[in-house]
């Protein structure tokens, strides 16, 4: 099945005065390597982003997740059987590269008031990059009683900078469909550590 996954440009108009997006323009990406980006008004695509990095099959390479910096660069977070990555476009669209490493299989993505960037994964913990993609710190989910998996696929920050909202599927047996649940916890992002106890809402 083919996977979509729909972000709208959240920043502010002064950040992209000079840029080629503009806000809410809609961006999609897909499981072959784009990011197709739409006008809101017409659905005219306006560009399309090629996720893959070098020496990539894009045939492979699914995009998850994606959030913009206060300069309007786009990160998205991809993944191919064998590179999970992070891969960050400047505010026309170009492919600067990689951002921060060590990932296990990567899901949401988003960016705090300083700048600081979180990764949610399917496998393995949460984890906290500096805006210049230095590994800052890293938040282990907790398990729940429903004996779903500690993988987070989508993360929230709240607006007061410090709960974050994840979703995850859990499933009790391979037969059994996977379920979204949402959870709270409280990232303290002056510190190293994670609220264990889910709420859940």
């Amino acid at each position: 099945m083919k996977r979509l996954l729909l972000a709208t440009l959240l920043v502010f108009a002064s950040s992209l005065s000079h840029a080629s997006f503009q806000i809410g323009q809609v961006f999609i990406g897909h499981c072959n390597g784009t990011v197709d980006v739409y006008d809101p008004t017409s659905g005219a695509l306006m560009q399309t982003l090629n996720a893959a990095l070098p020496g990539q099959d894009s045939t492979y390479v699914c995009t998850y997740g994606m959030t913009f910096d206060g300069a309007g660069n786009v990160y998205v977070t991809t993944a191919d059987p064998y590179i999970k990555a992070v891969v960050k476009f400047d505010n026309n669209g170009n492919q600067l590269g990689t951002f921060g490493s060590g990932y296990t299989e990567v899901g949401g993505i988003l960016h705090d008031q300083a700048g600081n960037f979180y990764v949610g994964q399917f496998t393995g913990p949460i984890l906290k990059f500096s805006p210049t993609g230095i590994l800052l710190d890293s938040y282990t989910p907790a398990h729940d009683s429903t004996g779903a998996w500690p993988g987070e696929t989508d993360i929230a920050l709240a607006a007061d900078q410090k709960t974050c909202c994840t979703v995850h599927g859990g499933a009790k047996s391979r037969a059994t469909t996977l379920q979204p649940r949402l959870r709270v916890q409280t990232i303290l992002t002056s510190a190293t550590t994670l609220t264990l106890e889910p709420l859940h809402l």
